[in-house]
């Protein structure tokens, strides 16, 4: 009886121990994004898009972007497209640090080359509700600002609103003012020279009764000589009507 105990023991001791561990395996993490224009200049709005990005097991939660590249982040959102434009013309190191739900964090660093526009055109919106929102019977006020990058002779400005929306000049930076139908039209017959900066403002009204949602403002910057040139103007944001 005592040699059966003992090898009953000594079969215990020998038996493997049998443990299933299932492996973790942190999500991964990967991000990439695309610029839009690839080639821009000082007067594009460029649309940055990580939609591309994932995270395996986790949620996409927080975008960072620093677009400078000088280490300081300039927007974070929980959006995957995000617009910036570029004053300067060099290339920038854009960074995107992107973070999920799992508390993991990934960096992509690429450079972007910005050329140098013959004017840089900015619209800026004065609205009660900012950003950029509006109500129906109010009304909100536009400046355009060029800043000269090359000497440019006829320079003109086109700005043209939502049709049955009414607009007036305020200040036309020393420029000949005229309408063109739903058009405003500014005319600087003199030379510019690189360096300068114009402006205009103009208010516009949204009759009450207009429709609600997104609405963009047209324009156009141009030039006769010595150089011909054609530029749109584009905005951070459209206008929205409450």
């Amino acid at each position: 009886m005592v040699n059966f105990f003992l090898n009953v023991r000594r079969a215990l001791l020998g038996c493997a121990l049998l443990v299933s561990v299932a492996a973790y395996s942190a999500p991964t993490l990967q991000v990439a994004f695309v610029a839009s224009p690839a080639q821009p200049n000082t007067n594009d709005v460029v649309l940055f898009d990580a939609s591309g990005s994932t995270s395996e097991g986790g949620t996409l939660t927080r975008y960072a972007w620093d677009f400078e590249g000088d280490g300081v982040v300039d927007l974070t959102t929980d959006q995957p497209q995000v617009s910036h434009f570029f004053d300067q013309s060099r290339t920038y190191n854009v960074t995107l640090t992107l973070s999920d739900s799992a508390g993991g964090t990934t960096t992509l660093v690429q450079p972007l080359a910005v050329t140098l526009a013959p004017v840089t055109a900015r619209r800026a919106y004065e609205v009660t509700l900012t950003p950029n929102r509006v109500l129906a019977g109010g009304s909100f006020f536009v400046t355009v600002t060029l800043q000269v990058n090359q000497q440019a002779s006829g320079l003109g400005l086109a700005e043209r609103v939502p049709a049955g929306w009414r607009a007036r000049p305020l200040n036309d930076g020393g420029a000949i003012f005229k309408r063109d139908g739903d058009e405003l039209q500014w005319l600087w017959p003199q030379s510019v020279l690189p360096g300068e900066t114009l402006s205009v403002r103009y208010e516009v009204d949204v009759p009450v009764g207009s429709a609600k949602g997104h609405f963009t403002l047209e324009g156009t910057v141009s030039s006769f000589a010595p150089q011909r040139f054609r530029l749109p103007i584009s905005s951070l944001f459209d206008v929205e009507v409450l």
